[in-house]
């Protein structure tokens, strides 16, 4: 599995981009790769640090769900994940799973996050893109309403009363 991680220095502006072919390092263990210096002047400041990570497939997912000090990020996670190429492998890992709990929120979460995302017009997308987005919204909205119950037990933390606001209406829970 490759792992891209691209650093840029606010020293001399040189762009750092590392690949790692290591399973390890899709679970948050990027410390040592942030720690490196800049190859040209060797200082350790950089503007900011892009990360493309691996594809998730089935097999890294089920290591993810089952072992609970494993992330692929520890903060924002469910942001992070919420992608439409996961949507059946998320449902299918909430329903069919033995994955910790906490994890399978953190899915469910993904998934709302997704639909939050997905649900409206925006102008920075073309009219095309914005009904590709509307369709994503759709195809994961009859799931949400059937999990609905296990939505509504979701933490606050985890789902952000922005994201509640609007979903809450859409899948008919009343607080």
């Amino acid at each position: 599995m490759l792992t891209q991680l691209t650093k840029y220095c606010a020293n001399c502006a040189q762009n750092i981009h590392l690949e790692v072919n290591d399973t390890a390092t899709t679970f948050s263990d990027y410390e040592n790769l942030i720690a490196l210096p800049c190859n040209n002047c060797n200082m350790n400041v950089f503007n900011h640090i892009d990360l493309n990570t691996i594809k998730i497939d089935k097999q890294i997912l089920d290591v993810w769900g089952k072992h609970p000090n494993l992330y692929f990020f520890e903060q924002d996670e469910e942001i992070i994940l919420a992608d439409e190429a996961n949507i059946a492998l998320f449902i299918d890992a909430i329903d069919n799973s033995n994955y910790l709990q906490f994890k399978k929120e953190i899915l469910l979460t993904a998934l709302c996050v997704l639909f939050y995302d997905n649900r409206v017009k925006d102008d920075g997308y073309t009219e095309e893109e914005n009904e590709v987005r509307k369709g994503i919204a759709l195809n994961i909205l009859p799931y949400l309403k059937l999990k609905k119950g296990m939505i509504h037990k979701l933490p606050d933390w985890l789902l952000l009363d922005y994201i509640k606001d609007v979903l809450f209406l859409e899948i008919k829970i009343l607080e």
